[in-house]
């Protein structure tokens, strides 16, 4: 078991040291990792191992099952160790009566999977995504923003680039409901507002852009309560104030310590 927690450290550390906060996220990027056939979704510390990989497709399937499937692992493609518990029998020296006793343990078992984005010639499954409906009031709040960032909707990720002045959100229907989308949105144009041709926070004399650092946890509150507000002003309540708050719990969190 030190392995599989070892494992599972790693992947987190990474996670938060690339700035991404794993248990916060408001589109359907986020599904839970499953396996294509039997649609189950993975349990445990496999759900956390699968969860934390780079790919967008949350299905995964063994080399067997991909060509039970008739698909082709990709050339190159490299697979993600799983683990599964069996109960099996064994048997063990009885030291009363120098006879075998049978007995029942578990067994650790490593399989190793491939996402279907590693794999040629098998389809994914429908997803259903929500359609989304501009809620009127917050766009004229992101269309009130002079000189705001480019906005693109492309890929699984939630970001403001302060190098190309770009915003890059999910595609708005990846988004579990219109609220969440406003909220991840407002939250990037408030991290916007952070350069130097806007409000120059972060030009401050020895400002610290690192992860984790005062400054950052910092810029994290201003841009989550400052999304708030606008969500407060755009007639957004649920269900993203208990995320909000969540979010905003933890930077404080962070400040403290």
């Amino acid at each position: 078991m030190n392995k599989v927690n070892q494992i599972i450290t790693d992947k987190i550390i990474e996670q938060l040291q690339v700035g991404k906060i794993p248990w916060k996220k408001a589109w359907a990027g986020g599904e839970a990792p499953k396996n294509i056939i039997s649609k189950k979704n993975y349990r445990g510390v496999n759900a956390l191992i699968l969860g934390f990989s780079e790919f967008k497709s949350p299905y995964w399937m063994t080399f067997n099952q991909a060509t039970q499937l008739k698909g082709i692992i990709k050339k190159g493609s490299k697979s993600t160790k799983v683990i599964f518990w069996q109960l099996t029998n064994y048997n063990t020296p009885d030291q009363a009566s120098d006879e075998q006793q049978e007995k029942t343990g578990l067994l650790l078992k490593y399989y190793n999977v491939f996402n279907l984005e590693q794999v040629d010639g098998i389809e994914a499954p429908n997803k259903s995504t929500h359609e989304f409906t501009p809620i009127e009031e917050a766009e004229k709040i992101v269309n009130s923003f002079t000189d705001k960032p480019e906005i693109e909707h492309i890929g699984n990720e939630a970001c403001y680039l302060g190098s190309t002045d770009t915003l890059r959100m999910p595609n708005k229907n990846d988004f579990f409901s219109d609220e969440e989308y406003y909220s991840i949105l407002f939250h990037e144009l408030i991290h916007s507002t952070g350069v130097k041709k806007r409000l120059g926070r972060f030009e401050a004399e020895g400002y610290n852009h690192t992860f984790g650092s005062e400054d950052y946890s910092k810029e994290e509150l201003i841009a989550e309560m400052g999304a708030s507000f606008l969500c407060a002003m755009s007639g957004i309540t649920q269900p993203v104030i208990k995320n909000q708050a969540a979010y905003i719990k933890n930077w404080l969190r962070a400040l403290e310590n």
